[in-house]
């Protein structure tokens, strides 16, 4: 089997038929579909049945209800593939997604292959940048990878990721997941893409990055990463950085960056939740006291990190520590407006 693409899915009726069917369209075939169902309740497990029993590449899986993180790590004990690849069911798949990857995997021998994706807003289809390194289409290996693996998560050049770490854009080559699956912790409970992603990055030789954009992804104001501040997003934001560390410190690199550009960010991404929740003001002001005295913000070294941030994080993290908790919440909601929250 040359590809497994595994699936986790819960409560996603009103989609799922959808993304199913952009995987039957798929025009490469040599594939298996991992659909895992974490206990859904709503009628999903019904209807993967219906399609698997109709469609001998997907395999359902059915479990008891435990988070998305451990509903792939069970669908990854059912991947034969050569290469693995996630995807979220309430998506949709552009048909030669998998042609392309795979091709530009093996022409190039490249042990990760990357494309860019859209994103499905309000009924429209619009850019979703997935690279921001201004990298150019192609192969990488060698003195060129080498440098997209140091300025991974932000140097005092890029002040930024160099990568939408999202793992649904990426095509893995299979020992590269199965090496590094001990980074994504029990205990995270969302965004443990990176666990996967920059794992990989950092242990593959080659890398085949192509601006086509084959993914779209659906943005919704229900889903698990996009909901409103929670006392368990702080302590899963450590988690996170701490997973990073541990990974950057063990592959030979530069682990203060998973703090300063990890860290920084996970407050940021809370700030402009907290603006765009549906909630009075007086209730959204205490959600960001709460957050500027949790560990996540109240431990993060705002003066020594300062030239390593871009002017806006800087600026953002400097209000929330003076607690001008006013003013963050309007630069807040229009940053979350931009970004689709």
């Amino acid at each position: 089997m040359s590809i497994s693409v595994v699936v986790p899915v819960y409560n996603v009726a009103e989609y799922i038929r959808q993304f199913l069917d952009s995987l039957v369209c798929q025009t490469f075939k040599d594939i298996e579909a991992i659909l895992v169902d974490d206990g859904s309740t709503d009628g999903t497990d019904k209807i993967l049945d219906e399609f698997a029993a109709s469609h001998t590449f997907m395999t359902v899986v059915h479990k008891e209800n435990g988070g998305c993180m451990s509903a792939w790590k069970k669908g990854l004990e059912h991947a034969s593939g050569d290469y693995i690849t996630f995807a979220d069911p309430d998506d949709i798949l552009f048909p030669t997604i998998y042609e392309k990857q795979y091709k530009n995997a093996i022409e190039h021998g490249a042990d990760v292959a990357i494309c860019n994706m859209s994103a499905l807003q309000d009924g429209k289809i619009v850019p979703y940048p997935t690279c921001y390194g201004g990298l150019k289409e192609g192969c990488y290996s060698d003195g060129e990878l080498l440098n997209i693996k140091n300025r991974l998560f932000g140097d005092g050049e890029l002040k930024e990721s160099f990568f939408h770490f999202s793992k649904l854009n990426k095509l893995f080559k299979r020992e590269l997941v199965f090496r590094n699956l001990h980074y994504s912790k029990d205990g995270i409970a969302f965004g443990e893409d990176v666990c996967v992603s920059a794992a990989a990055i950092l242990d593959c030789e080659k890398l085949y990055y192509t601006e086509d954009s084959l993914y779209i992804y659906r943005i919704r104001g229900e889903s698990i990463t996009r909901t409103c501040f929670r006392d368990r997003e702080t302590e899963n934001s450590l988690r996170l950085v701490a997973a990073v560390e541990e990974m950057l410190d063990d592959k030979g690199f530069d682990k203060r960056f998973a703090r300063i550009y990890g860290q920084s960010y996970h407050i940021s991404r809370l700030i402009k939740k907290i603006a765009a929740a549906d909630m009075p003001k007086k209730e959204k002001k205490a959600e960001l006291r709460k957050l500027s005295e949790s560990p996540l913000a109240a431990e993060y070294d705002l003066k020594s990190s300062k030239k390593y941030l871009g002017k806006k994080r800087y600026l953002t993290l400097l209000m929330l520590k003076k607690r001008h908790f006013e003013l963050l919440l309007v630069l807040g909601k229009i940053a979350a407006k931009r970004s689709g929250l």
